[in-house]
């Protein structure tokens, strides 16, 4: 699941630019091997939330923009004016529980930055 966001508030993102690296890198490794890429463009809280249910992904990759607010790490997702709304880390790391996602890659700034006390 390949998930991407470009707030009209924030610096533009080539998501497309990025599938298509995912894609070749995945072909290059493997030509013959069966996988699927699914996008959310733009995604924000119920494309992202509905995606996740809809079926089972090994891999979650976010591409877009993080910050760090007040020591929490956040994703700048879009809300229905394609303006920021921000995923707090705790509240994606509860969309991924239990699910059957083995690799969550976060393709933003400050997504290893926060308070880790």
């Amino acid at each position: 699941l390949l998930a991407w966001a470009e707030p009209v508030d924030q610096d533009l993102v080539s998501w497309a630019s990025v599938k298509e690296s995912i894609e070749r890198t995945f072909y290059n490794a493997n030509p013959s091997a069966a996988y699927e890429i699914e996008v959310i463009e733009a995604a924000n809280r119920k494309t992202l939330i509905a995606a996740l249910q809809s079926g089972a992904f090994h891999i979650f990759h976010f591409s877009g923009h993080g910050v760090v607010k007040n020591g929490i790490g956040h994703l700048v997702l879009q809300n229905r004016r394609d303006e920021s709304d921000f995923l707090r880390a705790d509240e994606l790391g509860n969309l991924l529980r239990g699910r059957d996602v083995r690799l969550a890659v976060l393709s933003a700034c400050d997504t290893a930055s926060g308070d880790f006390k």
